[in-house]
């Protein structure tokens, strides 16, 4: 994810899981139906938080990992998340932690639970895949949120499509009074990019981003 100068951001982390000895690392549509059926969201959360933690250790880059609701609303995850954050203070100042906005809808009081429970470990908390509730659910943003991630598919198309560079516009507006840093999900046009910084976009994700990376 890079800011407006072309800086690093931050690292998405999706997890991989390897089912198979000596296999493939596999994507998480493969395997989280069995997880979640299995009750070892909370678990499976853990150790990608503890993954992250230990890389940002190495390298000094900070990591986002996404996190599904069960988890935050299992007691026995936030006990041992606080734990772990607070044994690994430099770390949790370099991780971002978010939720799925579809997902968090609904639950405003389990976001302003757990936000007041990482951010003064610094902690960063936020939404992922959001702006389809944008204008509707209020209350979603008002959660204790540092950042907010546009849904692909809503900013994508930036540079030809005045539709969607109006609704970026007005997203950017709004999350700006609460206030939190609002980023593009899924950018893979550098005509796009150009476009969304003028929204009022503040960090890219997506092929483009990877790209202005590996060449800087």
């Amino acid at each position: 994810v890079l800011d407006r100068d072309g800086a690093l951001s931050h690292l998405e982390c999706p997890l991989r899981l390897q089912l198979d000895a000596g296999g493939e690392f596999e994507p998480a549509a493969r395997w989280l139906p069995l997880v979640a059926r299995s009750q070892l969201t909370p678990m499976l959360d853990l150790l990608a938080v503890r993954l992250a933690l230990d890389a940002s250790a190495q390298d000094g880059h900070a990591r986002a990992v996404n996190l599904a609701l069960a988890s935050l609303a299992d007691g026995g995850f936030a006990a041992r998340l606080r734990e772990m954050l607070a044994a690994s203070p430099r770390g949790a100042r370099g991780l971002w932690l978010e939720v799925a906005e579809g997902a968090a809808l609904g639950h405003d009081e389990l976001l302003r639970a757990f936000s007041g429970l990482v951010r003064p470990l610094g902690v960063r908390f936020g939404l992922e895949h959001a702006g389809h509730h944008l204008h509707r659910a209020p209350r979603l943003y008002e959660a204790g949120l540092d950042y907010v991630k546009l849904d692909a598919p809503l900013v994508r198309g930036a540079a030809a499509d005045e539709a969607v560079r109006r609704f970026v516009t007005s997203s950017t507006s709004l999350l700006r009074t609460l206030p939190v840093l609002v980023c593009a999900e899924g950018i893979d046009s550098a005509a796009d990019a150009a476009v969304l910084w003028d929204c009022g976009i503040e960090a890219i994700t997506g092929p483009w981003a990877s790209r202005v990376s590996q060449r800087s």
